[in-house]
Order: C-alpha cells, then structure tokens, then sequence
C-alpha cells in the first residue's frame, strides 16, 4: 500500500481517525513507528505504532497488517523510520507465516 492510498482509505473509513493521524505524522517531535505483532484485535496483526516524544502517543497505530512485509512497505512508502520491532509471544500452533 503507498502512502496515497493509505491517506485515502484512512479518510474515507474513519475520517476522526484519520485528522489524528495526519496531525501525530506533521508534528515536529514525530520520531518515526514501531512495528508491533501482537492480537490486539482478535488476528495476529503488525501494527504500525507512531513514536513522538510524548509517551501516550505511543499507543497509537496508523495501521495494522495480516504481514511484516505489508507494514514495512507502507513504512518505506511513507517515509517512516522504523525505530523497533515488537513480537507477542505466540503459542507453537499460532506460529504461520504472519510473523514474516
């Protein structure tokens, strides 16, 4: 997905979401994100998680993908510097190639 077709999708689904989002990637303190696996959700997601210097903006994700490779090329895509990766531990029979 490329940084376009993010804020789109981003926009058109939760616009409330979105306006935060775009405020927490322009602001001057915006370090870059952390790449997080965890079940948050339900699913085995990699969250893209932002990093400021303010502590309670760091829960909060741009996004989250079935795969490391789809958050990654968001990530590249976007300009974002990924700062840490993060993996929940996940029990020998939830172990598939998500965690790629």
């Amino acid at each position: 997905m490329t940084l376009n077709q993010w804020r789109n999708r981003i926009t058109k689904d939760s616009p409330k979401v979105a306006e935060e989002a775009f405020a927490l990637i322009s602001r001057s303190d915006f370090r870059g994100v952390n790449l997080c696996l965890n079940r948050d959700t339900g699913d085995w997601l990699w969250a893209i998680a932002v990093v400021t210097s303010n502590p309670a903006d760091n829960d909060f994700w741009l996004d989250a993908f079935p795969t490391r490779g789809e958050s990654e090329a968001l990530c590249k895509d976007a300009g974002w510097q990924i700062l840490a990766t993060f993996e929940e531990e996940k029990s020998p029979e939830e172990v598939s190639d998500h965690a790629m």
